[in-house]
């Protein structure tokens, strides 16, 4: 028998396959989440006298270079590195492997412009700030300001969540600066970024040879922009916009040429809707060339940004038969909607997840 406080999931009959997967998806999601803030207030217990309460959410913290180990690089960007660690609790001779997690660090290069229009404005804090050593009070306020990003940020397989920062000395960070420099922890996502994977695509596609097995195909197009419509969706609805949404920012998890997975990653112009931009902040976004010519940001800021990644994914696919043909032009439709200068004419992200179970 089912007590009251049970919370019973009938079955629904008219969910489509894809939102049974990402159901389950989901669930498997807050399991992940879960283990991975045991690891992190672990290490906040240990420096605290206070009682320990498990908050709803994963908070943000203050990691010490000291418990990270195994660094390797993973990708190096021309605007940053990332790194994967294994990051364990505070007792240092702990072997337990439940006392231990797998995160990736995201650092600054710091030979990179802080001039360069890709750069966020975080990043070029955090590069600006790299030239120096890095004062508690810096340190203190960028994780004061993750924290509220991931306290409001939904559980989603969308979303790679931050789960701290950290100060490195320069030898493990790969960087070129005398200093140390500060990086971003989040949770290990075990592939490269979209960015890469499409260079490496048309790379492929226009080098002479044999036929290479680095190729997206118009499946994965509309795999990786359900996944993020689904996000984005998630996002707006915790009233949050990403702002700074690009296939730089766009991690996948891919097995020979097939992605099995998708996730938005880099929170840090990650801000309320409705926030009013001045007009040379405008100005500046544009020259991105991804960014929305928006002066109040809002859903379809972020929906206007994706329009320009999923174009991207359409010029590297690669077409085998008529009906993916099909399927493509769909889709750069659907690109074409979401670039509109209007907001009020662009699709909102549920909108595109409904034209996209047609295809």
């Amino acid at each position: 028998m089912r007590t009251h406080e049970e919370k019973v999931i009938e079955p629904t009959m008219d969910k489509t396959l894809d939102d049974k997967v990402l159901e389950m998806q989901l669930r498997i999601r807050k399991v992940q989440l879960a283990a991975a803030y045991d690891v992190i207030s672990a290490l906040q217990r240990q420096t605290s006298s206070l009682p320990y309460r498990r908050p709803p959410t994963p908070s943000v913290t203050v990691v010490h270079a000291s418990q990270l180990e195994g660094i390797r690089p993973i990708s190096k960007g021309s605007v940053s590195v990332v790194l994967s660690a294994t990051l364990r609790r505070a007792h240092e001779h702990d072997e337990n492997p439940a006392s231990k997690m797998r995160v990736a660090l995201k650092i600054p290069r710091a030979n990179a412009s802080t001039s360069t229009t890709t750069t966020t404005t975080a990043t070029k804090t955090a590069t600006k700030t790299a030239t120096r050593t890095h004062s508690e009070d810096v340190i203190n306020n960028q994780s004061a300001v993750l924290h509220e990003v991931s306290l409001q940020l939904p559980d989603h397989p969308g979303i790679v969540r931050p789960l701290g920062v950290v100060v490195l000395p320069a030898e493990l960070a790969s960087s070129s600066s005398r200093h140390n420099v500060l990086a971003l922890v989040t949770e290990l996502w075990e592939g490269g970024t979209l960015e890469d994977f499409l260079s490496a695509a048309i790379s492929s596609a226009t080098a002479t040879g044999p036929p290479s097995i680095v190729r997206i195909r118009v499946r994965d197009v509309i795999f990786v922009t359900r996944r993020l419509s689904s996000a984005l969706d998630a996002l707006h609805r915790a009233n949050l916009i990403h702002g700074d949404v690009c296939a730089r920012n766009v991690v996948v998890k891919t097995t020979f040429d097939k992605i099995e997975d998708a996730a938005i990653i880099d929170f840090n112009l990650c801000s309320p809707m409705d926030r009013r931009l001045q007009e040379h902040q405008v100005e500046r976004r544009l020259e991105s060339g991804y960014h929305a010519p928006d002066t109040v940001l809002t859903g379809k800021t972020d929906v206007y940004s994706l329009g320009h990644t999923v174009s991207q994914m359409c010029r590297a696919a690669k077409v085998s038969t008529t009906r993916e043909m099909s399927s493509l032009k769909a889709i750069e439709q659907i690109a074409h909607a979401c670039l509109r200068p209007d907001p009020a004419l662009r699709p909102h992200p549920q909108d595109i997840l409904n034209m996209l179970t047609r295809l």
